[in-house]
């Protein structure tokens, strides 16, 4: 196989080429990919000089193709129709076809509330990708994060992290219910207790992701 030297190869050519053929006119080519006719020009110089070819004849006020730029045509359009179609174009995202693995940080209150949805969720939209739920808390969450050992994290942890993606997913509020007649206490023992955030608050519940992670698991 003959080693090609792509440092000097502009494969940008290619489309000169692909244009220059149809079109057959160095100024329409130009005006179809939007540059100037010299540039085009110094584009077919260069051509020639890549392939050691004419290329093109000229023959009144049309260029007509050399018996090689013949032969090149269908073999270029069909580089280019690959690099359009198979490189180019974003690939989709199945999640029924993901075969990789997905691994979910989780306190153990967002295990106590997530574990099973998740569980239905991916069994049903990504049947054959292996998720593991793995423990994390308000201390290990980050650097299980930036470890790569877990790829999105849920839970009740800071929310203010310039490292990390965050989403709220919802606001939880959590309240004190007793029976008077049986623990002794009234309604205004129970007003006080909002001075006690450990008993009565609001806890907001967030999804977390490194920046620098590309969202490449199933999205629910």
């Amino acid at each position: 196989m003959k080693l090609v030297n792509w440092r000097g190869v502009d494969l940008n050519l290619l489309v000169a080429f692909s244009a220059l053929m149809e079109t057959r006119s160095v100024t329409r080519a130009a005006e179809k990919l939007s540059i100037g006719q010299s540039a085009m020009s110094h584009n077919l110089s260069r051509l020639r000089t890549l392939l050691d070819d004419p290329l093109f004849h000229r023959q009144g006020n049309e260029m007509l193709p050399t018996s090689r730029a013949f032969e090149l045509e269908p073999i270029v359009n069909q580089l280019l129709e690959t690099i359009a179609l198979d490189v180019l174009t974003p690939v989709q995202f199945n999640p029924s076809q993901y075969h990789g693995p997905v691994r979910i940080g989780l306190t153990d209150y967002a295990e106590l509330v997530f574990a099973p949805v998740l569980f239905d969720v991916f069994r049903q939209q990504a049947p054959h990708c292996q998720l593991s739920c793995r423990p994390v808390d308000r201390a290990s969450y980050k650097e299980a994060l930036k470890a790569d050992h877990v790829d999105v994290v849920l839970g009740a942890v800071e929310t203010e992290d310039p490292l990390f993606q965050m989403e709220d997913l919802y606001t939880e509020q959590h309240v004190c219910l007793f029976d008077p007649s049986s623990t002794g206490l009234n309604t205004a023992y129970a007003r006080r207790l909002h001075h006690y955030p450990t008993c009565v608050g609001n806890r907001r519940w967030t999804a977390q992701q490194p920046r620098r992670c590309h969202v490449e698991g199933p999205k629910l």
